[in-house]
């Protein structure tokens, strides 16, 4: 046990030692590629051969120099407000997307509006119903038949009844009469 012991601890000096070998030739390294002109630094950001605490301190060495410096704040302000105004270019995106975005918006709300809700009366109903070819006729909306509300204003609305074949026959009813 005390010789797996022993190598165990020459083990962990021997790779203590490799550690320090690769910190010490990774900031050596680092030292040689700080010497150099910005361009060359750039180019060896990715190095393989530094720890990636040096690769971290040459991408932040080359940063500093791509930063460029800002202009007082009065001036700043003042550019900006400037440039603001003489540029007609935000009102014509902000024009562009009303215009995008307002008819869907307003088909949406007339789909919404024109859209009926399922309705039945719960007694025989006598109405004139107008077909889809243009002709009145008069036809009993037996109790229970599911018929579509539209344009409910008030108390009188109209409906609409499918019938197979034709399409849907229109009515104006008063809406308070048994309706379910």
């Amino acid at each position: 046990m005390t010789n797996l012991d022993a190598q165990y601890r020459a083990a962990q000096t021997r790779l203590g030692a490799a550690d320090d070998a690769i910190r010490r030739a990774s900031r050596d390294r680092l030292a040689v590629l700080m010497r150099l002109s910005d361009r060359e630094r750039f180019e060896h950001l990715e190095d393989a051969d530094l720890a990636p605490q040096d690769r971290a301190e040459l991408r932040r060495s080359v940063a500093v120099k791509l930063t460029r410096p800002r202009p007082p704040l009065f001036r700043l302000i003042s550019t900006n407000w400037l440039r603001r105004r003489l540029r007609p270019r935000p009102l014509i995106r902000v024009g562009l997307r009303t215009a995008a975005i307002a008819p869907p918006c307003i088909w949406a709300l007339m789909a919404w509006l024109h859209t009926g809700q399922l309705a039945a009366w719960d007694h025989p109903l006598s109405i004139v119903w107008t077909l889809p070819s243009g002709e009145t006729v008069p036809r009993v909306l037996r109790p229970g038949a599911a018929v579509v509300l539209v344009h409910h204003r008030g108390l009188r609305s109209y409906i609409r009844y499918w019938l197979a074949g034709q399409g849907y026959a229109t009515a104006e009813v008063n809406v308070g009469e048994g309706q379910q």
